[in-house]
């Protein structure tokens, strides 16, 4: 009885392992960056205080909500980087949404 449990123990452990490691890069970067929606553009785990010499600009949309440019640089072996943009809301300082502008080649985080 105790092998069985032992043994369904590891095959749920190597199932959770090799699905954590299945993503692209690509992939990696889109829930990386999507992780950051939802949260207080002041929280220091976010990556535009995180990373803030990666911010590039600042804008305020028609709604009244600020656009940030955030710079995401390659990293090897990629040679291309991209450019994401967080949208906050004015009233509550949450990061409401997220785009990017580049390629699948450039937009990415090594999982």
């Amino acid at each position: 009885m105790m092998r069985k449990i032992v043994f369904s123990a590891v095959v749920i452990l190597l199932g959770m392992l090799s699905a954590s490691c299945s993503s692209t890069p690509h992939e990696n970067f889109k829930n990386f960056m999507q992780n950051n929606v939802g949260k207080a553009a002041d929280d220091p785990n976010v990556s535009i205080v995180r990373y803030s010499v990666n911010v590039v600009n600042n804008t305020v949309l028609p709604n009244g909500n600020t656009e940030v440019e955030y710079s995401v640089r390659a990293s090897p072996p990629y040679k291309e980087g991209c450019t994401a943009f967080f949208e906050i809301d004015k009233t509550t300082n949450i990061i409401t949404n997220w785009r990017y502008e580049g390629s699948e080649e450039g937009c990415v985080i090594m999982p």
